[in-house]
């Protein structure tokens, strides 16, 4: 008996101590201080102990409570900083800011950094016979501009005044009845329109006869402080440069646009308001394609359309000087004629895209189309192919408004931007003979690559036209259907358009 006892007794202590063995062995398998996303799906939470779950459970309450307040901070932050990053579109200048304004002295191409250069050299003063002063006169400012246009007709510069119609004979008698004399003063009547007078300008400068024009705003009694002073120290100095000059005009900034005038230095900018003095032929070159709808936007697109011509870089420069004269930039606002100066934004975009890429080579385009409804129709494509450099010209079939024809044969109408055409003689053979004719100078020594755009269902009734024949780089066929959606044409560089030939 005692025997068995023992036995049992010594197995009770050795399966004893196996259990002790298991338990100890198992307790790591439920321990959380390793765990993974994959040990929770397995973990039994009824072999943990209560104080373990309570624990668990309050640091996942306590983490979601403090992800939650993080992310709230974090997008009150974000939040915060987008309204204060908002600025209005027009700001002064701040030379501490001016190397993040473009286009700057920084930014310019070869050709842009050696106009600026031409400033710093004293040129030969040009004769007053070879400067034209452009006014857009009304009858509510003729007289405030008569100090400045009395001192410029007895310095010798000639002088031509932009009239409205239905204003002409009002305004001609106050010149003859407030004025000496009126020698070199020619009068010329306008139809306004919702540009103001900036585009009457533009347009007429194919007028003027002299190689420079210097456009006037019609209340410079408000730009200068001092007619006499302006007149002897700005207006009587034309510098012989490429590019226009005046005294303030504006450069781009990531937000919108910044007024630039300056004292005593050269700066570039993206483009200028009147007062400004151009080259007369740059202007006439720069008309087409210049956007038409308000008067800010009409400056600015010149800006643009002068840097890509000139391959300057930038649509002008503002030059310093001692004169004292009233600063537009000293407000939040650039100011013009007509009040407050705010190009659109896509205006900004357009002139953004421009100064911050490399312009691709320049093309010649020349469209030729059935009517002027197919013309508004491409019209869009037509606006872009001017705008970003290229050249073009556009030939109409049927033209429906013959009081516009100028005496060169010439058209003109404003479906987005301002665009010339010429009417196209009906031979009756149709467009193919038409098309040669217009076409045969592209095989003489331009260097160009010439594309050929044939608008309307009418030609695609005719034979097609190789390439060859008229010496372009590629003839495309577009359907009346097409002419709306034909914009991305313009887009495509020369080296895109070698490789194609005929699309339909």
């Amino acid at each position: 008996m005692s025997s068995t006892r023992r036995r049992t007794s010594s197995n009770t202590i050795r399966t004893h101590q196996y259990i002790s063995y298991q338990v100890s062995k198992s307790k790591p398998q439920i321990t959380l201080q390793h765990r993974t996303q994959s040990d929770l799906d397995i973990v039994q939470l009824s072999t943990l102990s209560p104080t373990r779950r309570t624990v668990s459970c309050s640091c996942r309450k306590l983490r979601l409570v403090f992800t939650a307040i993080l992310l709230i901070v974090v997008f009150s932050g974000i939040w915060v900083a987008g309204r204060l990053a908002v600025t209005p579109n027009i700001q002064p200048e701040n030379p501490n800011i001016s190397n993040q304004l473009f286009p700057n002295a920084a930014s310019l191409p070869p050709q842009g950094q050696a106009t600026l250069r031409e400033f710093s050299f004293e040129g030969a003063p040009t004769p007053p016979s070879q400067v034209t002063f452009v006014f857009s006169a009304l009858k509510d400012t003729l007289r405030g501009a008569l100090p400045v246009i009395s001192r410029l007709q007895l310095m010798g510069f000639r002088i031509h005044l932009l009239v409205p119609s239905s204003q002409a004979i009002e305004l001609e008698y106050l010149l003859d009845t407030l004025l000496p004399a009126t020698h070199n003063i020619s009068v010329y009547h306008t139809i306004p329109d919702d540009t103001g007078a900036a585009l009457n300008i533009l347009h007429h400068a194919k007028y003027v006869e002299t190689p420079w024009v210097w456009i006037m705003p019609s209340n410079i009694e408000n730009v200068v402080q001092s007619v006499e002073t302006w007149v002897d120290s700005v207006a009587s100095k034309v510098p012989r440069v490429q590019v226009p000059t005046g005294t303030y005009g504006a450069r781009l900034t990531d937000s919108g646009i910044a007024c630039i005038s300056t004292r005593g230095r050269v700066e570039p900018v993206a483009f200028l308001v009147p007062p400004f003095l151009a080259p007369t032929p740059l202007l006439v070159e720069s008309e087409p394609g210049i956007s038409a709808d308000i008067q800010a936007n009409v400056w600015a697109s010149l800006g643009e359309r002068i840097a890509r011509i000139t391959g300057s870089g930038m649509g002008g420069v503002v030059v310093g000087s001692a004169y004292n004269f009233s600063d537009r930039c000293k407000s939040p606002s650039m100011t013009g004629p007509q009040g407050i100066l705010a190009p659109s934004e896509q205006m900004v975009d357009t002139l953004r895209d421009h100064f911050r890429s490399t312009a691709s080579g320049k093309i010649q385009f020349a469209l030729f189309l059935p009517s002027q409804t197919s013309l508004k129709r491409i019209a869009p494509t037509v606006c872009r192919i001017l705008q970003n450099g290229h050249d073009l010209a556009t030939v109409i079939r049927e033209l429906g408004n013959a009081d516009s024809v100028r005496s060169n044969g010439q058209q003109q109408s404003n479906y987005g931007c301002h665009i010339h055409y010429t009417g196209g003689e009906d031979t009756g053979s149709g467009y193919d003979k038409d098309i040669i004719a217009l076409t045969e100078s592209w095989c003489g020594t331009v260097m160009k690559d010439k594309i050929l755009i044939i608008g309307g269902d009418e030609g695609l009734k005719f034979g097609r036209i190789p390439k060859s024949r008229v010496c372009a780089t590629a003839v495309i066929y577009l359907r009346d259907s097409d002419l709306e959606s034909s914009e991305w044409l313009s887009m495509l560089t020369p080296e895109e358009w070698r490789g194609k030939n005929i699309l339909f």
